[in-house]
């Protein structure tokens, strides 16, 4: 293959190199399959669907499309519930994690400012991210892109792609680093993406003609990292860019525009990942064939009532005159006396088995989709401690693929977020003394949260244990080993309780001082009040001489 003369052949080639090949074939063909049972909406992979046409002809059984749905509402519920502060930030110097209530307090604010703009109907984020969370439960890949922002005037834009338009390549870490997105937009769609741009001969015939909404072309954006092969073909102001991005007209072959990004926008989370495969495995992979299985047990199952219920009937040869009526109330007429027999007997034996044994294939598949870990099952009333130790056990059974969304999905999403904002200009002045270290962004995962509320419930337990230990020997000085700010710190930390309820260093000290001068004085008054009421009483028994004449 020749050397790519420009930009836009670079593009093109690499995209249909990445569609074109084998692996990705095939994992279309499964794809295809897994979206015909489990989400028939996305099944594009392999045909085409017209709006609105029915979608739901594979499936005679519902159980692998509702425990998708389960799936991805209990994730959508575990890793980021609205309801919680599911990210936050820190500031490290040298590593080392910066504990100062300032800080603190202002690194809240940044996280309140971030879910502002990630909540607004703009980015409307956890709709994409329950999208993302179907996509990685039926295809074990899910695609998000966070546009950028060139000040507040902006919206802050989040968006979730199919992954029959997507194909990406990883690094030699196993990491994706490049995108290649294809779509579709009319000629009018184009001019209000770009309208300053030169879109292409066939895109400028159309607006010129006077028919903007007629054809539909294929555009590609490419996000690539800033290889030197990628420097020879792109402006020079680009060449100390990370990563490169480019909006190329497909079907004219022309460029539309060239940008750059400082992070990575997409976000390419995957569930499992097999050795030499870019592409993910999903739950509904596992239990394909149990998917497969239901749908074919349920379609005899169907055909099987029908029989009972409306069966075949048996006659003899030439003994009706009129055609046999089946319909409720209808007559039939014969020349004699004929009795129909049933050739299926009513007997429900084998209705009843095929009904335990989809049972059985139908609770398969739900745990598959992790369902049961997600339900807590009915019980009497449960203590706090249960109901840690419950949670702790389910987020324990799912944290291998929990890490992974952390390391694929959250802390990219929610760093690239951050930048955008930064650079935008939406965030207050940091205050003194952050100058020289650095703000990480981190996804308070629930394997973290288990594990500070564990350490909180093993504090109470210890207090608890030294308060009985204490009482039998009837002496407190088992407690001189606890430091009772590192305890509140422990408790504050497991409790989720935000930062600006705590005092400061500085506020602490100041407090504790006033307390302790507060109680000097009490102490003092106290002592001068006694004093001089003993003084008094000596005075009047004539302890001190002259005293009384003095008086």
């Amino acid at each position: 293959m020749t050397k790519p003369q420009n930009i836009t052949q670079l593009v093109i080639r690499r995209e249909s190199a990445l569609r074109s090949d084998d692996g990705r074939s095939n994992f279309e063909s499964l794809w295809q399959q897994i979206a015909r049972l489990c989400i028939p909406r996305k099944a594009t992979f392999r045909e085409t669907i017209s709006p609105g046409q029915e979608r739901t002809r594979y499936i005679f059984d519902s159980t692998a499309p509702r425990s998708l749905e389960l799936f991805a509402s209990f994730l959508h519920t575990l890793m980021n519930n609205p309801a919680s502060f599911w990210f936050g930030l820190v500031a490290k110097r040298n590593g080392e994690a910066i504990s100062n209530p300032a800080t603190e307090k202002w690194l809240e604010t940044v996280r309140d400012i971030m879910l502002e703009h990630m909540t607004r109907q703009s980015a409307n984020i956890y709709t994409h991210l329950h999208q993302i969370y179907l996509s990685l439960g039926a295809f074990g890949t899910g695609v998000s892109y966070v546009d950028s922002m060139r000040n507040l005037d902006d919206d802050l834009r989040i968006a979730h792609y199919h992954l029959n338009d997507i194909v990406f390549d990883v690094d030699a870490h196993d990491q994706v680093h490049e995108v290649h997105r294809q779509f579709e937009y009319t000629a009018e769609q184009a001019k209000e993406r770009w309208p300053d741009a030169n879109l292409g001969p066939g895109i400028e015939k159309e607006l010129r003609d006077g028919k903007p909404d007629r054809r539909k072309f294929k555009f590609i954006h490419s996000v690539i990292p800033n290889t030197p092969r990628v420097r020879a073909v792109i402006p020079t102001r680009f060449h100390n860019a990370l990563f490169i991005s480019v909006w190329v007209n497909k079907t004219d072959q022309k460029t539309v525009s060239v940008g750059s990004f400082e992070e990575f926008p997409y976000q390419v989370p995957r569930w499992y990942v097999e050795a030499r495969e870019r592409y993910g495995r999903s739950p509904a992979m596992t239990v394909l064939p149990d998917i497969r299985m239901i749908n074919r047990m349920k379609d005899t199952m169907i055909r099987g009532l029908e029989k009972i219920v409306d069966p075949p009937l048996l006659l003899p040869d030439g003994g009706m005159i009129s055609p046999i009526r089946l319909s409720p109330g209808s007559i039939s007429f014969s020349d004699g006396a004929i009795t129909p027999q049933q050739l299926i007997p009513t007997t429900g034996a084998g209705i009843n088995l095929g009904q335990f044994e989809i049972g059985k294939v139908q609770e398969i598949i739900r745990e598959g989709f992790f369902i049961p870990l997600f339900i807590t099952p009915e019980s009497p009333v449960k203590t706090a401690t249960q109901v840690l130790q419950e949670a702790d056990e389910r987020n324990r059974a799912v944290s291998p693929m929990l890490v992974r969304q952390q390391a694929e999905l959250f802390d990219p999403l929610i760093r690239r977020i951050f930048f955008v904002l930064q650079r935008a200009g939406a965030f207050p002045a940091a205050p003194a003394g952050l100058n020289d270290v650095i703000v990480d962004v981190q996804y308070n995962s629930p394997l973290i949260a288990s594990q500070k509320q564990a350490e909180s419930l093993g504090t109470v337990r210890l207090i608890e244990a030294l308060q009985l230990y204490a009482a039998s020997t009837q002496s407190t000085d088992v407690f001189d080993i606890l430091d009772p700010d590192e305890v509140a710190k422990v408790f504050h930390e497991g409790s989720a309780a935000p930062a600006r309820i705590l005092r400061d260093e500085t506020d602490l000290k100041n407090f504790r001082d006033a307390m302790n001068d507060n109680e000097d004085s009490a102490e003092a008054l106290q002592a001068g009040i006694a004093g001089a009421g003993a003084v008094a009483d000596l005075v009047k028994a004539g302890a001190i001489p002259g005293a009384a004449q003095a008086a």
